[in-house]
C-alpha cells in the first residue's frame, strides 16, 4: 500500500478547495445567464403579443392595444424587480 506525505495531501486538498471555488463561481454565471436568458425570451413574447392583438382589433383601437401592451411590460418588469428576483433561484447571501 502506498503512502502519502502531509505536503502532498496539504497540496492536493488545497487544489480541490480551489477548484470548489472556481466551481461556485461558473455557477453563479450560468444561473444569472440563464435567468437573463429567460427574461428576454418572455419580453420578447410581450411584443408578439402586442402585434397579435392589434392585428385583433380595429385599425383606430390599435395604437390603444399596443400602448396596454408598452404599459403591461412596464408593469411587469416593476414587479419583477420588486418581488420576484428575490424568489428566483438560489442566490448566495451577498447577491441577494
Amino acid at each position: 500500500m502506498a503512502t502519502i506525505d502531509q505536503a502532498a495531501w496539504d497540496k492536493a486538498m488545497q487544489d480541490i478547495q480551489s477548484m470548489q471555488s472556481t466551481l461556485v463561481d461558473y455557477n453563479a454565471a450560468i444561473n444569472t445567464g440563464w435567468i437573463l436568458l429567460c427574461a428576454m425570451i418572455i419580453f420578447s413574447m410581450q411584443a408578439g403579443f402586442a402585434l397579435l392583438e392589434a392585428g385583433c382589433v380595429r385599425s383606430k383601437n390599435g395604437r390603444n392595444v399596443l400602448m396596454k401592451g408598452a404599459f403591461d411590460a412596464c408593469a411587469g418588469a416593476l414587479a419583477w424587480w420588486a418581488t420576484g428576483y428575490a424568489f428566483a433561484g438560489p442566490w448566495p447571501a451577498d447577491v441577494a
